[in-house]
C-alpha cells in the first residue's frame, strides 16, 4: 500500500473515532495512561482537553512528549503516533483555545443536556487545552486482505 493510501485509511480511522488512550510520562519518568476524548484535523494535528487537576496535566507541563493510540477492538486495527503537545494558554490565544474545545466537544458527541463527559460536568473544572502534531504516526490493519509478499510489514507509515 502506498504513502497516500496509507494516510487516506489512516485519517478516516481517525475521524471515524472519538477516543483515545494518552501516553504521558512525569519528570521522573514515571508512566502513565489516560483515555481522552479528541478530535482529528486534516493534517492529522489531535485536539485534546483535560481537567487542570488531571495527573495527565501535571505530567504534560513537565514533559510533553507523548504516545497516542486510537483503536482499542474488535477490530485488529490500531493508530499510533508521537511527538511533543501543544498547550494551548487560553489567557493569551483564547480564540485559539475555544476552537480546540468546540473541535473535541462536537467531535466526542456528548451534546446531552446536562453534558455526560465528566469534564465538562463540573462548572468549576479549569481545562487544559492541547494540540499535539505527531511526528511519526504508524497503522496497523490486520483487517485487510493482502498477499504477503507485496506485503512484509503489517504496519502501515503514515507519519513521517
Amino acid at each position: 500500500m502506498i504513502r497516500e493510501e496509507s494516510r487516506k485509511l489512516a485519517l478516516k480511522f481517525l475521524k471515524n473515532h472519538k477516543t483515545a488512550v494518552l501516553a504521558t510520562a512525569s519528570r521522573q519518568g514515571d508512566p502513565q495512561a489516560a483515555t481522552i476524548f479528541y478530535a482529528i484535523d486534516d493534517d492529522f494535528t489531535f485536539n485534546f482537553i483535560t481537567d487542570k487537576k488531571s495527573r495527565k496535566w501535571g505530567n504534560l507541563k513537565e514533559n510533553l512528549h507523548v504516545a497516542v493510540v486510537v483503536g482499542a477492538g474488535p477490530d485488529v486495527i490500531t493508530a499510533q503516533c508521537g511527538g511533543h503537545a501543544e498547550i494551548i494558554d487560553y489567557t493569551h490565544d483564547l480564540k485559539r483555545a475555544e476552537e480546540v474545545i468546540r473541535k473535541v466537544v462536537e467531535n466526542s458527541k456528548l451534546h446531552s443536556e446536562p453534558p455526560a463527559w465528566p469534564v465538562l460536568m463540573n462548572p468549576k473544572i479549569e481545562l487544559g487545552v492541547f494540540v499535539l502534531k505527531p511526528e511519526w504516526m504508524v497503522l496497523l490493519n490486520l483487517e485487510i486482505q493482502r498477499d504477503r509478499e507485496d506485503y512484509p510489514d503489517d504496519y502501515l507509515k503514515v507519519l513521517p
